[in-house]
C-alpha cells in the first residue's frame, strides 16, 4: 500500500510519467516488498531455524548410516516433530502477515489452515503424481471418468458418487473440483511450501475485515465480519490467488529445463542465480517433478540438487558476511543461526531475515550461486537422488572432491561480495529546516518568552493575589445592581423589613468572626516594602460600591471552587454505580449496555473502542 501510495502521489503531482520516474518507483515497489517480506519472516525465523536444524542433524544421520536409523525409537521420535514448522508453516506467516497488515492475528492462522488443510492433497506429492500417472493425475470429484479410473487403478469397481477426493488421493492421483462445468476446474491441493501466495492472502483478508468493520452495524459485527471475511478470502484463495502460483510454478518449471539445456555452464550459471528468486516466490518446490524424473533415469543424473546446494551455500555465506561486518548486536544474532541453517539447506531464514531486506548480501548470494552453479556444469557433477542439499549434499553427490569446488566457489565468492558491499543500514535523518522554518521558530519563541514574561510570579509557599476587576465586571456588576432595587419593590414590604434587620444584626457577628482570619490573609499577601503602596493604588484606586459587590462575588466563587472537588468525588461515585448496574443488567438480559463498542477482537478495533461508562456531566 505504501508504494501504491507513492506511485499515486507522483502521478498526480507531475501529471505524467518520465522513463526516470518510472524506474525511482519500480525501485520503490521493490525495496517495499522485500521489506514486507522481511517483517513478515523475522519473527518466525526462530522457529524456522530450529526445525531447519533437526530435519538437517536427523536426515543426515540417517543418510550416513544407510537409512539403518528409521526403525530406531529415539530417531523415529525426533524426525517427528523435527520439521514441524515447515509442515504448518503458512499458519505461521498467515498470523505474523496479518499482524504486520493490521488484521486480526487468528484470522490470518485461519486462512493459512486452509491453505495447509489435511483434506487437500500435499503440494510436494503432487509432482510425483504427474510423473507416475501423467495427463491422468488429475481426476475431477464426481464423474464418471474419475470413477472409471478408481476402477483400473485399484482393482476395486467405483462409479461417479464414490469417486471422492479422499478416493482419487489415496490412488495416488490430484483431486479436482468442477465449480462451473467445462469451465472452471479447482484443483484440491495444499500450498506447502508457498510463502507469496498466503501473504497476498492474508493481505486480501485485512482488507475485507477493515471494510466489514466500517460497514457492519455494531450488533452484527462479531460474527458478521469474521464469516464473511473468513468465506471470501478462502474462496478467492483456492479459485484465483492458488491456481495463478500454479500457474507460476509450471512457467518458471518450464524456463528452468530450457536454462539446463545450454551448454558450456552457461545455463547453469544461469539457474543458479535465478533459483533464490523461486525461494523468495515460494514456488521452488516444483523442481522436485524435475529432479524425479532425472532420478528415473539409469543411472540416475540429477545435476539440479547440485546447483540448489551450491545456492543455498551462497546464503548460507552472505549471512555470515553480515555478521562479520555488521555492528548491531540484534543483526548479528540473526545472521549467525539463519547462516548455519543455510548451510544445512534451509534458507528460509536467511533470505527473509537478512539477506533480501538488505538487498546487496542478496546479490552477493545471487552471483555465488551463479559461479557455483557454473562448475556444477564445467566439472560434471550430479546426484543420484534429491531432498538433501548443502553440506549433506556430500552423502549422495557423484563426486566429493568436485562437490567440495563447488560449494567452496559458492561460498568464498558470496562472502567476498558482502564483505565488500555490505553496510548497516543508517538511520534516515531529518529533513533540514528551510530559513522560512526557521524564522517561525525563532517568532514561535519570542512570543512564548513573552508570555512567560506576562504571566503573573508567584513566590513559592505564598497564595497568588487576585486581580483587580475589570471595567466589563464592572459594568455587570453595576447592571445587576441597579436591577436590584426593582426586584426589592416588586417584594412584600413586610419581608424587606425582616430582611433588613437580620441584616443589621448578623453583620456585626459576622465582621467579629472573619476578623482574624482577614489579618492572617492580609499578612500572608502582603507585598514587599518598595512594591505595597504601588500595588494597592494600581489594584484598588478608589473604593466604590461597586468594587464591593466584585470582592463579595469573588468571594462566593472561591467557595464554589472550593466545594468541587467534593462534587466531582459524588459524580465519580455515581458514575461507578450506574457503570455497575449498567453491567448487572447486561448480566441478566443478554444485552450490550448502553455506548457500548464493538465486540473488537483485532487491531483494526482500537479506533471504536470499548464500554467506556455514561458520559459525566460538567460540574461548576
Amino acid at each position: 500500500m505504501k508504494a501504491y501510495a507513492f506511485c499515486m502521489t507522483t502521478v498526480e503531482r507531475e501529471g505524467f510519467m518520465t522513463p526516470e520516474r518510472s524506474h525511482i518507483i519500480a525501485g520503490n515497489i521493490i525495496r517495499n516488498v522485500a521489506k514486507t517480506l522481511g517483517d513478515v519472516f523475522v519473527p518466525i525465523i526462530p522457529a524456522i531455524v530450529a526445525s531447519g536444524l533437526l530435519t538437517g542433524l536427523t536426515e543426515g544421520l540417517n543418510n550416513a548410516l544407510g537409512g539403518s536409523l528409521t526403525t530406531n525409537s529415539w530417531w523415529v521420535l525426533v524426525h517427528t516433530f523435527s520439521n514441524a514448522s515447515f509442515i504448518f508453516l503458512q499458519i505461521l506467516i498467515g498470523y505474523s502477515a496479518a499482524r504486520i497488515f493490521g488484521g486480526n492475528e487468528f484470522l490470518g492462522s485461519v486462512i493459512g489452515m486452509v491453505m495447509n488443510h489435511p483434506s487437500l492433497i500435499n503440494a510436494w506429492n503432487i509432482p510425483s503424481a504427474i510423473q507416475k500417472f501423467g495427463s491422468l493425475a488429475f481426476q475431477t470429484v464426481g464423474s464418471s471418468s474419475a470413477g472409471q479410473w478408481l476402477t483400473l487403478a485399484t482393482g476395486t469397481s467405483y462409479s461417479a458418487a464414490t469417486a471422492t477426493s479422499d478416493a482419487i488421493m489415496s490412488a495416488g492421483a490430484v483431486p479436482q473440483i468442477a465449480l462451473i462445468p467445462g469451465v472452471l476446474n479447482v484443483t484440491l491441493q495444499g500450498y506447502q511450501g508457498h510463502v507469496i501466495a498466503v501473504v497476498v492472502a492474508v493481505w486480501l483478508m485485512c482488507r475485507i475485515e477493515r471494510w466489514l468493520h466500517e460497514s457492519v452495524p455494531d450488533m452484527f459485527d462479531l460474527f458478521v465480519t469474521p464469516l464473511v471475511t473468513v468465506l471470501l478470502t478462502s474462496l478467492a484463495t483456492m479459485v484465483v490467488i492458488g491456481p495463478a502460483f500454479s500457474l507460476l510454478e509450471n512457467l518458471v518449471l518450464s524456463f528452468f529445463r530450457f536454462l539446463l539445456s545450454i551448454p558450456f555452464g552457461v545455463g547453469s550459471a544461469l539457474a543458479g542465480a535465478l533459483y533464490p528468486l523461486t525461494v523468495v516466490l515460494g514456488v521452488h518446490h516444483m523442481f522436485n517433478a524435475l529432479e524425479a524424473s532425472m532420478c528415473a533415469m539409469t543411472p540416475p543424473y540429477d545435476n539440479i540438487n547440485p546447483i540448489i546446494s551450491a545456492a543455498n551455500v551462497a546464503q548460507g555465506a552472505a549471512c555470515l558476511g553480515v555478521f562479520i561486518k555488521s555492528a548491531s548486536t540484534k543483526r548479528k544474532g540473526i545472521a549467525l543461526p539463519s547462516g548455519l541453517s543455510a548451510l544445512m539447506g534451509i534458507t528460509e531464514p536467511a533470505i527473509y531475515g537478512i539477506n533480501l531486506p538488505s538487498y546487496r548480501p542478496f546479490a552477493a548470494a545471487v552471483a555465488g550461486a551463479a559461479v557455483g552453479g557454473a562448475l556444477v556444469s564445467v566439472l560434471g557433477v550430479y546426484s543420484t537422488t534429491y531432498g538433501i542439499t548443502g553440506v549433506f549434499g556430500y552423502l549422495i553427490t557423484s563426486d566429493a572432491t568436485s562437490y567440495s569446488m563447488v560449494l567452496g566457489a559458492a561460498f568464498l565468492v558470496s562472502f567476498a561480495v558482502t564483505l565488500l558491499l555490505y553496510h548497516d543500514p543508517v538511520p534516515a535523518s531529518a529533513p533540514a529546516a528551510t530559513p522560512a522554518d526557521a524564522e517561525a521558530a525563532a517568532e514561535s519563541d519570542t512570543a512564548a518568552d513573552s508570555d512567560e514574561a506576562a504571566k503573573p510570579r508567584k513566590d513559592a509557599g505564598t497564595k497568588e493575589r487576585k486581580r483587580p476587576a475589570s471595567k466589563k465586571t464592572k459594568r455587570d456588576a453595576g447592571d445587576k445592581a441597579a436591577s436590584a432595587p426593582k426586584q426589592a419593590d416588586s417584594s412584600d414590604p413586610a419581608e424587606k423589613q425582616a430582611d433588613a434587620a437580620e441584616s443589621e444584626t448578623a453583620q456585626p457577628a459576622a465582621d467579629e468572626a472573619t476578623a482574624p482570619v482577614d489579618a492572617q490573609v492580609e499578612a500572608s499577601d502582603a507585598p514587599d516594602s518598595k512594591d505595597a503602596t504601588a500595588t494597592e493604588a494600581e489594584a484598588t484606586p478608589d473604593a466604590t460600591p461597586e468594587d464591593a459587590a466584585t470582592n463579595t462575588r469573588n468571594a462566593e466563587a472561591d467557595a464554589d471552587v472550593a466545594e468541587q472537588p467534593a462534587a466531582s468525588e459524588e459524580s465519580s461515585a455515581a458514575t461507578a454505580q450506574s457503570h455497575a448496574d449498567g453491567e448487572e443488567r447486561s448480566s441478566r438480559t443478554g444485552r450490550s449496555p448502553r455506548r457500548a463498542g464493538r465486540a473488537g477482537y483485532g487491531r483494526s478495533q482500537s479506533r471504536r473502542g470499548g464500554y467506556r461508562g455514561p458520559r459525566q456531566r460538567r460540574t461548576r
